[in-house]
């Protein structure tokens, strides 16, 4: 039943969609598929965002308490080849930091972390380098450079993360440090309660619809590669009865138990952020605090604007890599915030260089990569709101929950000063 759904949709066939046929077929089934992972996160966003809307002040006091929110500066160098090793047993170079202050201060911050904390860095420092990549078309454009970021396992450090969805990492843009926290904290409460509420609906929805999941995100592209690297081995999903030793797909086994559908819900509220913080890295005109501009920037909803307009794929690995495109907000004569006509310059370029290299290469469509935005960023039939909608609505609300005092802290910030 779930392949005969998956071919229907490769077919371009969707109850939003005409009957007739299309004529241009990729496209036909690039639209049908962005629109069945619409319906599939839309029913997950809604009882998400009615559990979290019901949360009072009293009840997040227990989710903060235990959040360790570390600091790092945004550092190219260490994710080079030559730096390699580095990230593999963490043994900086001789003479690393000399005569170079902001090396100095990414060493500082590394060293005054736990053996463990060190290995998770290091991780999610491998992670950064491998998967949030960025094409020489967006270099090009993404003048913008943050200087530092703020990061927090969702966990802890003795889990394999996927640092897509389990590491929150949140950079410190034109409003300041105390911003960049109370954001990583509401991040951090989103994903947690998540991981808490959402478990036995996404694994119910994996089972149905693996098929389109595991060809068409790229969690459940991961799970399933790895899958059939067990699979290839003669192992089955442990690992263990194969000819190897059992360490042997360690990384194979820990993707294949991941919930491919739960790790892509969470990566959705991480990007939600990563679109929130490029929208506010830098201080926009007429408004001084950072909860007055991301009060209006929800209300004229940005981030659904900007989720459609930017390349799918794009929004995590510009913050990871610590970039932003400049002058992307601008104001209208009745004070509303709207996206600039720069942005709209080079969204437009980004997606036709990303449609070009990603969508349709060799006149053939490329599982995974769509070309009409975010599939959270279009509205079901019948619903008022989109999951993206669903997702702001209750990241606003955990947001203020949290607000300027006490609750905002967290546990103190490991500074690299």
């Amino acid at each position: 039943m779930t392949d005969d759904f998956y071919q229907l949709a490769l077919q371009g066939r969707h109850p939003d969609l005409s009957a007739r046929p299309h004529p241009h077929p990729m496209k036909a089934a690039n639209q049908a598929i962005t629109l069945h992972l619409r319906d599939l996160f839309t029913a997950l966003s809604r009882p998400f965002a009615h559990t979290v809307l019901d949360l009072t002040g009293e009840e997040i006091v227990p989710l903060l308490q235990d959040i360790e929110c570390y600091e790092a500066v945004y550092l190219d160098d260490v994710l080079a080849d030559e730096f390699t090793p580095f990230i593999a047993t963490g043994e900086l170079p001789t003479g690393f930091g000399h005569a170079q202050p902001r090396r100095q201060r990414f060493e500082r911050a590394y060293r005054s972390l736990s053996a463990a904390g060190q290995a998770y860095f290091r991780g999610l420092l491998f992670h950064t380098k491998h998967t949030a990549t960025l094409e020489p078309y967006l270099q090009a454009r993404l003048t913008g450079r943050y200087d530092r970021y703020l990061w927090s396992p969702i966990k802890d450090f003795s889990e394999t993360p996927n640092h897509i969805s389990d590491t929150a990492v949140i950079p410190v843009g034109g409003y300041g440090e105390a911003a960049a926290r109370r954001m990583l904290l509401t991040t951090h409460v989103l994903i947690s309660l998540a991981d808490r509420s959402l478990r036995l609906q996404s694994e119910e929805i994996e089972a149905r619809y693996w098929d389109m999941l595991a060809w068409e995100t790229s969690t459940g592209r991961t799970k399933r590669e790895a899958l059939e690297n067990l699979q290839a081995g003669g192992c089955d999903a442990r690992g263990t009865n194969g000819p190897e030793q059992p360490w042997a797909h360690k990384a194979d086994r820990q993707n294949v138990a991941r919930n491919a559908v739960m790790d892509t819900f969470k990566e959705g509220i991480q990007s939600a952020q990563a679109s929130i913080s490029s929208l506010m890295a830098e201080p926009v005109a007429g408004f001084a605090t950072a909860e007055a501009c991301l009060a209006q920037i929800i209300q004229d909803k940005l981030p659904q604007q900007f989720s459609r307009r930017v390349p799918f794929g794009y929004t995590l690995p510009v913050i990871r890599r610590g970039r932003f495109l400049p002058d992307i907000v601008a104001t209208d004569s009745a004070s509303r915030l709207r996206l600039s006509a720069y942005f709209g310059e080079c969204s437009r370029y980004f997606k036709e260089e990303y449609l070009e290299e990603r969508v349709y290469p060799n006149g053939a469509r490329e599982p995974g990569f769509f070309g009409l935005g975010c599939p959270a960023s279009f509205k079901v039939k019948g619903f008022d709101k989109t999951a993206i909608d669903l997702v702001l609505d209750a990241y606003w609300h955990v947001f203020q929950l949290i607000g300027n005092g006490d609750l905002s802290r967290g546990r103190q910030v490991k500074a690299m000063d």
